[in-house]
């Protein structure tokens, strides 16, 4: 059974785990651009002590590994969009579910041991951190969905919308008769 029936905006699995792979490869690239400027640019953070510099590079350099493997499993999630193979979203559903628990560790780790946050900071930090990790786990949770209702037989994720539930409904009916 499926997590969810429906992703956000009342559309299908197949069709919000096809957003959440857009999603991801335009987001995901455009904070790899960012820190490579970032990293390629070193007077803007050159007033940072030795500690924070090499916590902040490292920060950077992990930041940009992870853009780079999640740009690439989102286009083998946006493939198993358009060809519905279960076994090309496994590469995305374990990245990401490591993203949400591994990652989100390192860099929460990495920001509170080097950077001494004043309150606002720490306060803005802590929203963006936790808006952020909630929006990965509901987008884990829809991709998970879809994953799950590709293995039933009366699937209807072959579909990109839910309009064509007759046609679900004749397909099943037909698929009755043959056996």
């Amino acid at each position: 059974m499926a997590l969810l029936t429906r992703s956000c905006c009342i559309c299908s699995l197949k069709t919000g785990a096809r957003y959440v792979g857009i999603f991801y490869i335009a987001v995901r690239a455009f904070m790899l651009l960012l820190y490579i400027t970032i990293l390629q640019d070193p007077k803007g953070w050159k007033d940072l002590t030795n500690d924070k510099y090499t916590a902040f590079h490292d920060l950077l350099i992990l930041l940009s590994c992870e853009c780079v493997i999640n740009i690439v499993v989102s286009v083998i999630l946006f493939t198993s969009t358009v060809q519905p193979k279960r076994y090309l979203i496994l590469p995305w559903l374990m990245w990401n579910t490591i993203g949400v628990l591994v990652v989100k560790v390192i860099c929460l780790h990495l920001v509170t041991e080097y950077y001494h946050l004043d309150h606002a900071e720490a306060l803005t930090f802590g929203i963006i951190f936790t808006v952020a990790t909630i929006s990965q786990i509901y987008f884990v949770c829809i991709v998970a969905s879809f994953y799950q209702e590709l293995e039933s037989p009366h699937n209807p994720s072959l579909y990109d919308d839910m309009d064509n539930q007759q046609d679900i409904e004749t397909t099943s009916l037909f698929s009755m008769r043959m056996n």
